[in-house]
């Protein structure tokens, strides 16, 4: 209950259980200042005092075991959080007293402490070693809300480049049974020299050990953040210079991008293949985009035949919201899409995107030697960077139709604000960016 003192302000009183009174030398209530002469917040600050003190007061027999997990929930019923003594100590001072102040304040009443509350607040009991591969587990487990939005074999090829990244640091490093949790900075650097030895001898590019770190790094952040320690090894390291093995993918030219269609007609490719392929060369679409069409998402009938690039029945979600768009069709995209009105139902599936992808790289590959099908993209890409030509003056593209076009996410606000570029204005810059081979 509260009482208002001489000094008005009011006091948190309430009794001691009988079996308990040896641990406040024999009194029979215990007394807290609430320092405040204001009722209602005395009332909020009494009713969490008293929840407070009612959890430390509980028979002992109620809590057996100092195990990790058995401090944890004890912590749990005070109101504190658990941590080790050694993460307390590495911290700096500041946090340290913000660690362990409201544990010793909370005892501070108490002549004689039941062990298992000292171990609670002192952090005696050390965390369980854990290994990559369980941090990689738990990580899984506690992060099943990402990329719901994706089929089970893209959400698949999301976490292997997770469990790549662990089987390889157990590798190198012979780190199968290794602590993660007393994993040191000296260890995570000499893990990066063995990485950028392999970069030396070419075995692997600079970009691949920058990823490696990068997801090693997002699992033990996430195994250190539920253990209650501060930083993990991986965090901060040096940056690793690029030496310019960065793999780029390259621009097919308008000469091979004519090659590569007579390529198709001379293996007697499969006709939805090349109907998408040409819808690709003049609109710079992903595969994955064109492959999971429907009938109403092609809109050929409209005053400006176009696709509607957004969620169906195949695919909840595109890859970000700015890929939402539509974009004219025209020349031999639009010639391609009257064949195939109602879409591709051979690629048609989750992994559709891949196998057109697979298939199409073999004879891009045959006549260009390293592109691929995203190779169209980033002609595309350029068309638009090097604009056109009307009566002798050059025009320049502007961003936001790029940007619309290419569903790219442009910089500043231009993706949440007014409508998206009109149709008419897209297919003007198309008709004057394509080449005459488009048509």
């Amino acid at each position: 209950y509260a009482h208002l003192n001489h000094s008005r302000q009011f006091k948190s009183m309430g009794p001691d259980p009988k079996n308990r009174r040896a641990d406040f030398e024999g009194r029979r209530e215990w007394v807290k200042c609430l320092k405040t002469s204001i009722l209602h917040e005395a009332l909020v600050m009494v009713a969490e005092l008293t929840e407070k003190t009612t959890n430390l007061l509980k028979d002992v027999v109620a809590y057996v075991g100092q195990s990790v997990q058995a401090l944890k929930e004890r912590a749990n019923t005070l109101g504190l959080k658990y941590r080790h003594v050694d993460v307390v100590a590495a911290a700096d001072i500041e946090d340290a007293v913000a660690m362990v102040g409201p544990g010793l304040e909370l005892i501070g009443d108490l002549a004689n402490p039941d062990p298992q509350l000292v171990a609670t607040i002192g952090g005696t009991a050390e965390p369980p070693a854990m290994t990559m591969r369980q941090a990689l587990e738990q990580f899984e487990t506690d992060s099943s809300d990402m990329w719901l939005n994706l089929s089970y074999r893209e959400r698949q090829k999301k976490w292997n480049k997770y469990k790549e990244a662990v089987t390889d640091f157990e590798k190198t490093m012979d780190a199968a049974n290794l602590d993660i949790l007393k994993l040191t900075k000296k260890e995570v650097y000499a893990y990066r020299a063995k990485l950028l030895e392999r970069v030396s001898a070419k075995t692997i590019k600079v970009d691949t050990v920058r990823k490696k770190l990068m997801w090693l790094r997002v699992i033990v952040r996430h195994a250190y953040e539920l253990e209650g320690i501060k930083e993990s090894p991986f965090e901060n390291l040096r940056p690793i210079k690029g030496i310019g093995d960065e793999e780029k993918r390259r621009v097919i030219t308008e000469p091979e991008t004519v090659a590569i269609r007579k390529r198709y007609e001379e293996v007697e490719s499969n006709d939805e293949l090349i109907a998408i392929m040409a819808v690709i060369e003049n609109t710079g679409a992903h595969a994955k985009e064109i492959v999971m069409l429907t009938a109403d998402d092609i809109r050929l009938d409209d005053p400006i035949p176009h696709i509607c690039l957004q969620p169906n029945e195949h695919r909840s979600l595109l890859k970000t919201d700015a890929r939402i768009r539509k974009v004219p069709v025209l020349g031999i995209a639009l010639d391609a899409l009257k064949r195939f009105a109602a879409g591709f139902p051979r690629y048609r599936r989750d992994n559709g995107g891949d196998n057109l992808s697979a298939a199409a790289n073999k004879h891009i590959k045959a006549v260009t030697g390293d592109a691929t099908t995203y190779g169209y993209r980033h002609r595309m890409a350029n068309l638009m960077k090097a604009g056109y030509v009307v009566d002798g003056v050059h025009k320049h593209i502007e961003d936001s139709i790029r940007v619309s076009i290419m569903g790219w996410t442009g910089e500043g606000m231009q993706n949440y604000y007014g409508d998206e570029v009109p149709l008419a204005v897209k297919l003007d810059i198309l008709t004057q960016i394509l080449p005459k081979t488009a048509y």
